[in-house]
């Protein structure tokens, strides 16, 4: 296991094959669904963000709540409807 001053981490397995997870700016992160055993950047879901760079998943809206760039917004609306992950 290594991580790099950039935040990007390598896992070895017994053979020495790496497996490389990217660092990813906010907005994104790390699809690790890749036959070359490294990450890509993806956009987060609906529902879901990420404010800062880094190898962790995107974080849920909380309830009253939408995503909306790289954070949550408020729902303003009166008849919004903005549940968990909305």
């Amino acid at each position: 296991l290594v991580c790099s001053s950039h935040g990007h981490l390598a896992i070895f397995d017994d053979l020495g094959i790496p497996a490389i997870i990217y660092s990813t700016p906010s907005g994104t992160y790390p699809n690790t669904n890749s036959t070359y055993f490294t990450s890509n950047a993806v956009p987060c879901i609906r529902g879901t963000y990420r404010n800062y760079t880094g190898i962790e998943l995107c974080i849920p809206c909380t309830n009253g709540t939408y995503a909306y760039s790289n954070s949550c917004s408020p729902c303003t609306l009166p008849d919004s409807f903005c549940p968990y992950g909305a």
